[in-house]
């Protein structure tokens, strides 16, 4: 067992669901299993894989994948988690990113004008956006756009222009990239970025590992 997995530690429970994440805190630890006691009742039925993040850094996020063994139901909502995997660690600034690539319909509040947009990765604090038409920093931008996920959702968020964009991206429609703060995102959309953002961190994890043993 990972020393930086222990009794009374905060967590939070990342599902294959695209929800919320669920927070809790770990209650026991016994041989390969921990038990993770949830702050608020929850219906969570047995599931495939989940990612659990540690409250262990600031600077960075330590996380494991888990299965879900059985889920008690005596007061509060515990989970008895097994097959944990090992806990790695994400480095990340203030929030993870992951890279994707997702349409987006972009307003110029300023202007008043509509740049067509794709979204080349993605945090619960900002995005890197790639547009067809220049931008300026300090710009305000409305973003609507789509969740690439199985429960489709939708969102609509305030972003702020913060810097031009210098890294290199494979695949990117046009040559215009801008790092984007959003600004006065409501903690329930945000919660559904970060919750997305970790399950595609898990399932690319997965893949290398998977890959590494051809």
């Amino acid at each position: 067992m990972d020393r930086r997995i222990i009794s009374g530690l905060k967590v939070k429970v990342h599902t294959g669901e695209y929800r919320p994440p669920i927070t809790g805190r770990i209650s026991i630890i016994r041989e390969n299993k921990i038990h993770v006691a949830l702050d608020k009742p929850s219906n969570m039925e047995l599931s495939g894989k989940i990612t659990v993040e540690l409250n262990v850094d600031t600077d960075a996020a330590h996380l494991f994948t888990a299965g879900i063994e059985s889920v008690l139901k005596l007061g509060d909502t515990t989970l008895v988690l097994q097959e944990l995997s090992e806990v790695y660690r994400q480095q990340r600034r203030e929030f993870v990113r992951v890279p994707t690539s997702i349409d987006v319909k972009c307003h110029n509040v300023k202007y008043d004008r509509k740049i067509k947009s794709v979204i080349l990765n993605i945090s619960g604090k900002g995005a890197l956006l790639c547009t067809r038409e220049p931008l300026r920093t300090g710009d305000i931008v409305k973003l609507k756009f789509t969740l690439p996920v199985q429960e489709k959702f939708n969102l609509q968020v305030d972003g702020r222009v913060v810097r031009e964009a210098e890294e290199a991206v494979d695949g990117t429609p046009w040559d215009y990239k801008y790092g984007i703060e959003f600004v006065r995102i409501p903690a329930t959309q945000q919660d559904k970025i970060i919750s997305y953002v970790f399950r595609e961190l898990t399932k690319r994890r997965k893949k290398q590992k998977e890959s590494s043993f051809k």
